[in-house]
């Protein structure tokens, strides 16, 4: 009699289904079944204590209406399945949740009451196939914890016009971004933005207001395979800035203001249209 039984890990093995039985284990704290070949899950609405629940990397093709049962999860993965159309909205009653992990999937859409995530500090959206935009409305979300983000590998145009102030990593490559996204020049802890293989044509006019001196992050800016022309006086502002890619854009002339970003380390500028380096580059200001 396993009924108190608390955490119960499957995951590797090649089950196909998991047991009704196991919805009577009313104390499960962690459920997890990753690398199996579940084609389906059971309604796991009567495990209500569940913390932690694994899903990933198996064959599941329907949307879990049931998580909105399971209001006591802080950790949901859902990634490498085949999960397709628009998010049930059942996830928004997840108010305890801090970690979302979906990526892999063929979402192409997400629910407007997802800001209403008020715990949420990490969420993967990337390798879906999200269109054009995020909802909106998460620009003005709650989340005030919300520190990595991560939706590459979509067919995103735009993000949100603000964001969490506490988002410290954006990861965003491989979508269909046009410009430098306006959110992030008033982002204070940001310190690792990954843009690279978009649409982009400039750098924005000032990056805004950056980390302090005294964060321990290292700042890091990939721009790399963009449409980028010219790199403004702007990019002196970002002078904690550690590793700055901008390899294979269409970058003519960079500004003398570069030597003012003085911390870094490393900057990349191959496979562009430079017929000479800025006198900024190696001056010590």
């Amino acid at each position: 009699d396993l009924r108190h039984l608390e955490s119960l890990d499957v995951s590797g093995n090649h089950l196909q289904e998991l047991p009704d039985s196991l919805l009577k284990l009313t104390d499960l704290l962690k459920l997890h079944a990753t690398g199996n070949d579940l084609t389906a899950v059971p309604d796991l609405g009567p495990l209500t204590k569940l913390l932690d629940l694994d899903l990933s990397m198996n064959q599941i093709p329907d949307q879990p209406e049931w998580l909105d049962k399971l209001t006591s999860l802080k950790t949901l993965d859902l990634s490498r399945n085949l999960i397709d159309g628009r998010l049930t909205s059942a996830v928004c009653a997840l108010a305890e949740l801090e970690t979302l992990k979906l990526r892999r999937n063929l979402l192409d859409g997400l629910p407007d009451c997802m800001g209403d995530l008020i715990s949420l500090d990490d969420l993967d959206l990337a390798y879906n196939e999200l269109v054009d935009a995020l909802p909106e409305t998460w620009g003005l979300a709650k989340w005030h914890r919300l520190y990595h983000l991560h939706v590459s590998d979509n067919k995103l145009k735009t993000l949100p016009a603000s964001f969490s102030a506490a988002l410290i990593v954006l990861r965003s490559e491989n979508n269909k971004l046009s410009e430098y996204p306006p959110m992030l020049t008033t982002q204070r802890a940001v310190t690792t933005i990954f843009l690279r293989n978009n649409k982009i044509t400039s750098l924005p006019t000032t990056f805004g207001p950056r980390v302090n001196e005294s964060s321990s992050a290292t700042m890091e800016l990939d721009l790399a395979y963009n449409r980028i022309e010219t790199v403004s006086e702007a990019i002196g502002e970002l002078e904690y800035l550690r590793k700055l890619d901008l390899q294979y854009n269409s970058i003519r002339t960079i500004s003398e203001d570069i030597a003012y970003a003085r911390s870094i380390e490393k900057l990349k500028l191959a496979g562009n249209q430079l017929l000479d380096l800025p006198e900024g580059v190696g001056r010590k200001r």
